[in-house]
Order: C-alpha cells, then sequence, then structure tokens
C-alpha cells in the first residue's frame, strides 16, 4: 500500500523508518518529506511530538532513540533525531497526564556519563543512571506534581505544533475491559474471512473515535491481530502479525500469555492534514514510541524509536562519588588521607529498598560503609583485623583493641540512616577470664542484661552477603 500524501513534519526526514505496512521510505537530506513527489504538493514542515521520558523535575528528556554516530547508510531515523536535536528549544510544551500542559525549557545535552565516558543510547534506565538524550526542566517546578509516577512517557510539542493542531481529549479504558462494538468485530471477520477471538476497546477520543485491538483465532499456521480505530461507520486497522506454535499458542511479545496487546495511546491530535495519534507499545524488555496517522482514509503506524527497558539494573558509582566518600573518611579519621579506598560493593542492609555502599582499600585493610540517602552518611569504618559481619538492619564490627581486649560495635540502620549503637569493650585476663565489661548505647553506660538484650533482638537474622563481590573503576 503506498503511503498517499502524508506530510509529516517530524524531523527533516522520512521518520517513517518502520512503517508497519512494510513500506521504506527513502531516507531524506533536508528538513522536510515529500510523501507525493508532485509539483503541486504543499510540505508541513510542523514538527511531530517528541516523547519525553520522566523520572523527576530534575530528571526528564527525551531519550536517543539511534546511534549518535552517522550510520554508513542513508538512515530515516538518524535524520530525525538529528533535527529534533537541532530544534530541541522549540519543543516547550508538555502534556501532563491531567491533559494540560505545562511550560518546559531546554536545557542542554547529555551525552556523557559523570567520568567522561559514552552513554548507552536506545535504553530506558531507572532514575538513578543517566540516559543519553536532550535534557529539559519545568518553567515551574509545580507543573510536577501533576505527575504521580516517575518512568512515565509524556508528549512534549512545539508552540508551531498546536497553532495548528487540536488536541483531542483521550479517555484511558484499559481497565474495563470493553469489547468493540459488534458491528465492528463483524465487519472485520467479513474483511479478513477470519473469525475473532477477543476484542477490545483501550481508549476514547473527542470525535467519537475508539481505539483498541481484534484478534483472531489462529488460521492455517497463522495468527493476526489488528489495531482498530473506529469512528461511526469508519473503521480502520493497521496488521499485527504474531507467532503460532501448536503448543505455545500465539505470542506477540514475551509473556504475553496469548494475548495481543494494543499500543496505549498519550495524546491524540486533529491537524490540518488529518488525526495524530502517539502511542508507546510496551512489552517486558522494550518501549517502543510512535506515531498512527489517519491521512484520507489510511490508518498507519509509524515506529520512532524501540528502548530497551532496564528491570534488574544495578547502581552507577563514579570516580566523583567515590572521591566525596573519600574526603569524608579522611575527615573523620586522618589515617585515611594516606589509604585510599579503591572497590566498592553495594548491600541493602535494611528494608528501604535503598542501596548501603561498602568500600575497601586495595589490599583489604581498610573499609568503611556508608548510608546513600540523601547527603552520604559514614555508619561504620573496619581496619586491621577487624570483622564485619552484617545482619538484617544491623552492621557488627568486632576486632582486637589491644592484649586482651575486644571490642564490638553494633549500628541499627533505619532508612539507610543511623539508628542505634552499641558498643561493647571487653578486657580479659590470659585464662580468658573477664576482667572488665562495658556496655554503652549511643555513648550512655548501661547494664549487661539491657546490652545483651539488644544485641540478640539486632543480630537475629545474619545477612545473606557473606563474600562481597567487589568493584573496581578497572572493571
Amino acid at each position: 500500500m503506498k503511503i498517499k500524501k502524508i506530510l509529516l513534519a517530524i524531523a527533516a526526514t522520512a521518520f517513517v523508518a518502520a512503517c508497519h505496512n512494510g513500506q521504506q521510505p527513502a531516507a531524506g537530506t533536508g528538513d522536510t518529506l515529500l510523501a507525493d513527489d508532485t509539483p503541486e504538493e504543499v510540505v508541513d514542515t510542523t514538527p511531530m511530538p517528541m516523547f519525553l521520558y520522566y523520572h523527576n523535575p530534575d530528571n526528564m528528556q527525551v531519550v536517543f532513540w539511534i546511534s549518535l554516530a552517522k550510520p554508513d547508510e542513508p538512515s530515516a531515523n538518524w535524520d530525525l533525531q538529528q533535527r529534533t536535536r537541532r530544534i530541541a528549544s522549540q519543543y516547550t510544551k508538555l502534556l501532563l497526564p491531567n491533559g494540560k500542559f505545562a511550560d518546559v525549557k531546554f536545557i542542554g545535552e547529555q551525552t556523557k556519563d559523570p567520568d567522561g565516558g559514552d552513554l548507552e543510547v536506545f535504553a530506558l534506565h531507572h532514575d538513578y543512571a543517566p540516559s543519553a538524550g536532550l535534557n529539559y526542566a519545568f518553567e515551574n517546578k509545580k507543573d510536577a506534581k501533576a505527575i504521580k509516577y516517575g518512568g512515565t512517557m509524556l508528549v512534549l510539542v512545539t508552540d508551531e505544533y498546536l497553532e495548528s493542531h487540536k488536541m483531542l481529549a483521550v479517555k484511558d479504558l484499559s481497565s474495563r475491559q470493553k469489547k468493540m462494538p459488534t458491528t465492528v468485530v463483524k465487519k472485520l471477520e467479513e474483511q479478513y474471512g477470519m473469525k475473532a477471538l477477543r476484542s477490545i476497546v483501550t481508549s476514547e477520543f473527542d470525535g467519537g473515535y475508539s481505539f483498541g485491538s481484534v484478534q483472531f483465532k489462529p488460521k492455517g499456521g497463522k495468527v493476526l491481530a489488528l489495531q482498530v480505530l473506529a469512528c461511526g461507520d469508519s473503521v480502520y486497522s493497521i496488521e499485527e502479525w504474531g507467532q503460532y506454535d501448536k503448543t505455545e499458542g500465539p505470542t506477540w511479545n514475551v509473556d504475553d500469555g496469548g494475548e495481543y496487546i494494543p499500543s496505549h495511546i498519550l495524546a491524540a491530535f486533529e491537524g490540518p492534514n488529518g488525526i495524530d495519534i502517539c502511542f508507546i507499545h510496551g512489552a517486558p524488555e522494550s518501549t517502543v514510541t510512535g506515531w498512527m496517522t489517519l491521512r484520507d482514509g489510511q490508518f498507519e503506524s509509524f515506529e520512532m524509536g524501540m528502548f530497551y527497558n532496564y528491570i534488574d539494573e544495578p547502581r552507577p558509582f563514579w570516580k566523583k562519588d567515590m572521591a566525596k566518600l573519600q574526603k569524608i573518611l579522611e575527615k573523620h579519621d586522618p589515617v585515611f588521607k594516606s589509604v585510599k579506598m579503591a572497590k566498592w560493593c553495594h548491600v541493602y542492609i535494611d528494608n528501604d529498598d535503598e542501596p548501603e555502599i561498602w568500600l575497601h582499600s586495595d589490599n583489604d585493610e581498610y573499609g568503611a560503609i556508608f548510608g546513600l540517602k540523601g547527603e552520604p552518611q559514614l555508619l561504620c569504618t573496619e581496619s586491621g583485623n577487624d570483622k564485619v559481619i552484617l545482619y538484617h538492619g544491623t552492621i557488627s564490627v568486632c576486632g582486637s583493641c589491644g592484649n586482651g581486649c575486644f571490642s564490638m560495635e553494633l549500628t541499627t540502620l533505619k532508612d539507610s540512616r543511623k539508628g542505634d549503637r552499641l558498643e561493647l569493650k571487653r578486657n580479659t585476663a590470659p585464662d580468658n577470664s573477664i576482667i572488665s565489661e562495658e556496655y554503652r548505647l549511643n555513648g550512655k553506660i548501661i547494664d549487661k542484661s539491657e546490652g545483651e538484650k539488644f544485641k540478640q533482638q539486632a543480630t537475629q537474622q545474619e545477612h545473606y552477603l557473606k563474600s562481597p563481590s567487589w568493584n573496581t573503576f578497572n572493571d
């Protein structure tokens, strides 16, 4: 099917890198795309909406979806990304979940990590790991209150786009399990000569539009689902062919349970050329962003980017982070001015889902554990023959404090911060008989029974981590 006069002014070129109808348009080299190369064609150069990945007001960006290096072969998506970089400052309106627009501003590109290394592209990281992309900020940070959850994809547009396009209010119905109208399903069954297995309406938006999917029963070893846009008697569809196995059944994405999940509609706009729909399509390990367009009765889907979703992602630890903690150690004890920390390991000591960090020197004779929630807090240090044992919610440091002297410090944690601290110092004779024994809780002397009770409660459950797996900057 030929794309008919679709003047998608997205970034300078044929953003249609992944057109579902199988056609691969030639990549352009200018700042516009002519879908039909005829003299009378009027080119709309209005930039299409973009997708902003939001974590918090200090971490919101259009994540790069393709390598920054110029490809050997022409690439429409690379051209799109390049133009988006050039006009990044024109994207000033962010569509919030409440349906209102907030003013935002472009504050710069981010392509390097804090240590100067290249950041990964086409990846959606957790909020603690930087991504390569175009960074934005709210003109008024109070607008962030409208966004309840981090890790959210939002729509970003230019003033020029809003001047020529009307936003259509979108209602999310994905949780209601509403079926497509029977007339729509029957019409598609007749068109494809297949029997529908299930249908669902996931969105409705202004103008009487319903969007969702119809999934057919397998036929001849093939399985087909349709993304469907219906309005009155008009029904438009996009084919989504899946894989079929007699044992496993149909599948489109990993762990989809044999059920096709249609795209999630973020926004819809009506303009001079027709309808533009901004969508994301999620799977457990990937997210696709793109547009669906309705032009002259043609309903088509264009994928902009496919991103890898980081699920279990280790927290990064940078050289600047190590330098900051080293300064805290040197201030705490001058011995650390001549002992540099060189290794680290993230540990989860309490149950707040925020890791602590355990540092060691190269020779493993010195170490320290810090809480990282908020400003770093030194929780304990170790040196010489000290032995560190982790318990759930407690750090134990014990060792010799001289001939016949034994010491133990138990530090409890709450929300990655210091809680109570028990100190025990015991002096023994050569025959191991106790000469003296002192218990202190938060610096105050307490009796032995109270100290032993605290010790027993704090060390009930030993931590799973017996032998740390150390990381270094040379890894």
